[in-house]
């Protein structure tokens, strides 16, 4: 199991869960992410001020986390997040693992879009989506659903009955994550290690150790953390676990979702760090966030956004998935076992 190394979480104060909630909660936030390397999330955790604080429950700093993904029989989710609808979402359960890697709770979460490209987190007590399907323990008139009654009627009240009634789980991630408090901007960092995909369509896993996803979760204003990323070279990528391990593990959805171009066929390496191209000398361009990558003259700026958060997405599954013929690469039988295997529901869970 890859995790952060321990000298990297022990130089920083701890913060309670409790605390964490209160100070920065953050259900209505703006998610910046980045893919990074093992070894540069860690020069990135050495540049963190020291009035950094990491979450830590019960002694443990690291956590591990098993998600599964519900999407429609026509993947309404994952194709509305690709192609950039404004009305996109995304339903998963969400199950908080012990150091055996038993369950201790688990909750229904629905992801929606607000203005200024924030993110809105709902989300109630449920039991393992991958469990509830197991056992049919909720149907519907289009077969195994994830939902029990309860979870059907709080997706419903958000996304639709018309959604909400034919969801099913189609993937399933499992990750270590640290969670880090960053006092002066009230936001929260998390950074995910040891990263897997299950596909429950077609039984295939990826994973990808060497790499680390870094996420910042702030207000309108960016982090000392997104700062310190950009200052290395790394701009924010317009991924999810989710779309980069439905395209990671079936190669026939990266043309039709939008996020990446037929060259992720080749992305059978793991490169270290996103490869960045190099920026031309003209036109100049004032946002330092646009200036490594370069696109065709745009007709508009909504326009040009939209080529350049292309280009990153590519990136991103270039890095994070073998697309090669649609086959993950394999998966150690910890990993597996982490992400296929659900418990009960006992206690509350790190955000």
């Amino acid at each position: 199991m890859t995790t952060l190394a321990a000298e990297c979480l022990s130089g920083f104060e701890p913060i309670g869960l409790e605390e964490l909630v209160e100070r920065a909660e953050l259900l209505t936030r703006v998610d910046r992410k980045y893919v990074v390397s093992l070894h540069e999330a860690h020069a990135v955790l050495a540049d963190l001020p020291e009035i950094t604080r990491v979450l830590e429950i019960d002694g443990r700093r690291s956590f591990g986390y098993r998600s599964a993904y519900l999407d429609t029989p026509n993947l309404a989710s994952y194709l509305s997040a690709g192609r950039s609808h404004r009305l996109r979402w995304k339903v998963r359960t969400r199950a908080y693992l012990d150091e055996l890697g038993s369950t201790t709770s688990t909750w229904l979460e629905v992801k929606t879009r607000a203005g200024r490209g924030q993110t809105v987190k709902q989300r109630i007590a449920h039991p393992d989506a991958q469990t509830v399907s197991a056992a049919s323990a909720a149907r519907s008139a289009y077969g195994v659903s994830g939902l029990n009654s309860a979870g059907r009627d709080f997706v419903a009240d958000i996304i639709g009955a018309r959604h909400a009634d034919v969801l099913r789980p189609v993937l399933a991630t499992g990750y270590q994550r640290s969670t880090f408090f960053l006092p002066a901007s009230a936001s929260r960092v998390t950074v995910d290690v040891d990263l897997g995909w299950s596909s429950l369509r077609t039984a295939q896993d990826l994973e990808r150790p060497g790499l680390a996803i870094v996420e910042t979760k702030t207000g309108s204003t960016p982090s000392v953390v997104d700062r310190i990323l950009w200052t290395r070279g790394h701009r924010p990528l317009r991924i999810s676990k989710y779309g980069v391990g439905m395209a990671g593990l079936d190669s026939s959805l990266l043309a039709s979702s939008g996020t990446a171009s037929s060259t992720a066929t080749s992305a059978c390496a793991e490169p270290p760090d996103p490869p960045l191209p190099a920026a031309p000398p003209e036109p100049r361009r004032s946002n330092p966030m646009n200036d490594t990558f370069q696109s065709p003259p745009p007709t508009s700026r909504r326009t040009s956004w939209r080529h350049r958060t292309a280009a990153l997405s590519t990136i991103a599954v270039l890095m994070l998935a073998s697309a090669c013929g649609g086959a993950g690469a394999a998966d150690s039988p910890t990993q597996r076992a982490s992400r296929h295997t659900a418990g009960s529901a006992t206690s509350r869970p790190p955000r």
